[in-house]
């Protein structure tokens, strides 16, 4: 997927999510530069907030939306019993791992963080709009 290259942050002009590509400045300035559909070949440039920058992870949820790190996500997941498996709804946070050099789930009972990513999880929110949606755990 093309978009594991594209960012999002809140614009600094008006708090808006943006999605784009990051540019950073050397007089650490940060921009968010998209590109319009109308009129076409227009690009829109907005300056950009760097703690709430987030990179994509080139992975959509079960309903095609694109998970970015900082993404809260809604998932089931599974848990060995005396009776065979229980079923857990969990809900974690999308994070860059530096061990594993790549994009995990937080909050996991037993599930791998491809299996979350790759299968039926579902973006709820993120720590920036609903912290308090990993705080209820």
């Amino acid at each position: 997927m093309n978009d594991r290259y594209m960012f999002r942050a809140k614009r600094i002009d008006n708090g808006e999510w943006v999605e784009g590509y990051l540019v950073i400045y050397p007089s650490g300035k940060y921009e968010i530069h998209k590109k319009c559909v109308e009129p076409p070949d227009v690009l829109a440039i907005y300056e950009v907030d760097q703690s709430t920058i987030c990179q994509c992870t080139g992975l959509c949820d079960e309903n095609g939306k694109k998970i970015y790190e900082s993404d809260i996500v809604g998932f089931i997941d599974y848990s060995s019993t005396e009776n065979g498996y229980s079923e857990h709804y969990c809900r974690g946070q999308a994070a860059w791992d530096e061990e594993t050099a790549s994009f995990q789930v937080t909050e996991r009972f037993s599930a791998e963080s491809y299996e979350v990513l790759n299968r039926g999880c579902k973006v709820i929110g993120n720590i920036f709009d609903t912290p308090e949606m990993l705080e209820e755990l």
